[in-house]
């Protein structure tokens, strides 16, 4: 579908909201706008509508469900070596399909995903095995795409070619992974996630947001100015026990229902025993946090029978031992 006129711009939110002020049980389907194909970068349009994607974002905030979460990164990198059919999903109630790049321009990459059909394939299979799939954008490295997609001058266009994204290929939420600079550049940062999320909730409303985190890179005192925007902040304890980043967000003000600990499953991270992620699970589970978040999918040592899914399987199943 192809792209509206400027003005459509201007005026789409104000009607999306005022429809879902007067039909709030209105279905996800009929909120859905044309956007632009997400390759295509269009130009911003003025501040007014990043003015009502503010107004949105603090007029319905996410809510954070009692539900044990259990994510786990999905490269397509890995679709050679672990196929949709192998990946065990009763470990997960949520993929992360790792990962499309932003460009300075405002533009979304195909990127660590390789190719369009391997998204596709991702979502299906999820879907398939009734799980959500969140789209991570970005990634370690990817700062410079961020600083440029960011800023003033392309956040809007940025914004507006996620969302696109997200609903051409059918995820169910998207993920924030800016990893450089992010304090040098908070401003940038902050409202990008409101103004994401002002904009979900005009047309996407049910689709998940996070931000991936840890205190070297995006400090606390960043994510309490965030966190009320997001359904989750994925703590990056893939090097560690997790406990001193769990403690560093909570001091801080961060709810410890919004934070996701990470599992860190490749050889040179610590969860390498079933007893390390049982640790992980049972700290998630005492600390009152949300759930877990495994990095990543493709290191387990077999996909379908690796030990340390088993106690995510039991998370999932509300039987994990505390």
């Amino acid at each position: 579908m192809l792209m509206a006129s400027r003005a459509y711009w201007l005026l789409a939110p104000l009607t999306a909201l005022a429809v879902l002020a007067i039909h709030p049980g209105i279905s996800d389907a009929s909120q859905k706008c044309p956007f632009r194909a997400a390759s295509t970068v269009v130009p911003s349009p003025s501040n007014e509508l990043r003015a009502l994607a503010t107004q949105a974002s603090a007029a319905k905030a996410p809510s954070t469900s009692t539900r044990f979460i259990s994510m786990g990164y999905y490269p397509g990198w890995e679709m050679n070596k672990t196929p949709v059919t192998e990946v065990d999903y009763t470990a997960f109630t949520t993929i992360m399909s790792f990962g499309m790049y932003p460009s300075p321009d405002g533009g979304v990459g195909i990127n660590d995903m390789q190719s369009a059909e391997n998204a596709r394939a991702q979502v299906a299979a999820a879907h398939t095995a009734g799980k959500k799939i969140n789209l991570t954008i970005g990634g370690e490295g990817q700062g410079t795409g961020f600083l440029g997609a960011a800023s003033n001058r392309h956040r809007a266009t940025f914004i507006r070619n996620i969302i696109d994204t997200m609903q051409t290929y059918g995820y169910d939420g998207v993920d924030i992974d800016w990893e450089e600079q992010v304090p040098q550049h908070q401003s940038d940062y902050v409202a990008l996630v409101h103004e994401l999320r002002g904009m979900l909730n005009v047309f996407s409303p049910v689709s998940y947001l996070s931000i991936d985190v840890d205190t070297g890179q995006i400090p606390p005192p960043i994510v309490t100015q965030l966190y009320a925007s997001v359904d989750s902040v994925n703590l990056m304890s893939f090097w560690s026990d997790g406990l001193d980043q769990v403690s560093a967000y909570t001091s801080a003000g961060v709810p410890a229902n919004k934070l996701v600990l990470g599992i860190g499953l490749s050889a040179d991270y610590v969860d390498q025993t079933v007893e390390s992620v049982q640790t992980k699970v049972n700290l998630a589970k005492t600390k009152g946090l949300l759930g877990t978040l495994c990095w990543e999918i493709g290191n387990l040592k077999t996909a379908r029978t690796d030990p340390r899914l088993q106690p995510l399987r039991r998370a999932v199943a509300g039987s994990a031992a505390v």
